[in-house]
């Protein structure tokens, strides 16, 4: 699995270079892929190009009062955007609340709760526009959420999961996904898989990772190779394969080349990999029948062991 994610994209902007620096750094420190102005047509111009998870505003620029165009501009191209005011003067809190924005901070607060209001209004931000994608998409029973941080752990919860859920649904009726798996990833709400490691590992490390992926045991993988956990984590776990029977080697080959297929079926996401997996009616639009179908492949391979891997691999090589 990979790790690099970009939790928000985000936009500063502020007419004094050193505060937009300083706080441009401290976002991209959290994840954040940052744009920053120090205009108010520069801050037009991104607006007009791009949407943003949260928008970061002075309240003035260049001595103008800009905070109030600014919060309704947002409102208007893109209401999911978090709107969070950054200013120096205390009394501007209640005219930004007032004009639209969700999180007001004072440059005069100390830098550890500047940063907690920061990730707060980010993952409002993230949460927002990610609900806002899934009902574009027309994805049902989508959670609402609280324009207020602290963001609710519950909705927090509630709208990862209807994202993912609503990401599964297409992936298994194979519809238009890109947009949705695009977001989860770059947002690591949902496992990624490392090709590039993959295609460098040895065998038995890319049959422990495909078991993984998989959410299969041990267990099951003695079942399906008619073998004894032991047998099967001595062997992935070793660098020579000259003990064991040729015929058991040749299982575990077999079992890796359909755990392949079925990763590459699911369009390498792990997620879907393992519901396909327990999927009954996996395969089934194939014009021949898959020898699993009505069990689940999952089902199948523990069921019949090696015949089963023998069985499947002769359909998948045969499709």
């Amino acid at each position: 699995m990979t790790d690099t994610c970009d939790t928000s994209a985000v936009l500063v902007v502020d007419d004094e270079i050193p505060d937009n620096s300083t706080l441009s750094e401290q976002l991209r420190q959290e994840g954040a892929d940052v744009t920053s102005v120090t205009a108010f047509e520069e801050f037009i111009a991104a607006v007009e190009k791009d949407v943003f998870d949260a928008a970061f505003l002075d309240w003035e620029l260049q001595r103008i009062t800009r905070g109030p165009e600014m919060l309704s501009l947002l409102k208007m191209r893109h209401p999911p955007t978090a709107r969070i005011v950054v200013s120096k003067h205390t009394e501007q809190r209640d005219d930004a609340r007032r004009f639209g924005a969700d999180v007001f901070i004072s440059k005069s607060l100390p830098e550890s709760q500047k940063k907690e209001l920061q990730i707060e209004g980010m993952k409002l931000g993230s949460l927002s526009n990610t609900r806002a994608l899934l009902l574009e998409m027309g994805a049902p029973n989508i959670p609402g959420i609280t324009r207020r941080i602290p963001v609710s752990e519950q909705e927090e919860v509630a709208v990862k999961a209807a994202a993912n859920e609503w990401c599964d649904s297409v992936l298994l009726n194979g519809g238009e996904s890109s947009a949705i798996l695009t977001l989860l990833y770059s947002r690591c709400w949902r496992p990624q898989f490392d090709h590039l490691g993959y295609m460098r590992a040895s065998w038995g490390r890319k049959l422990q990772v495909l078991i993984q992926v998989a959410t299969l045991t041990a267990h099951d993988v003695a079942l399906i190779a008619d073998s004894t956990p032991r047998l099967i984590t001595d062997t992935i776990d070793s660098a020579s394969f000259s003990g064991p029977a040729p015929d058991f080697i040749d299982t575990l080959d077999g079992l890796l080349s359909i755990l392949a297929f079925v990763l590459e079926v699911s369009e390498y996401d792990p997620r879907c990999m393992a519901l396909n997996l327990r999927n009954a009616s996996f395969a089934d639009r194939s014009v021949l029948p898959p020898p699993w179908s009505g069990l689940g492949l999952s089902v199948y391979l523990r069921e019949r062991g090696s015949l089963g891997v023998r069985d499947a691999l002769e359909w998948i090589r045969r499709k």
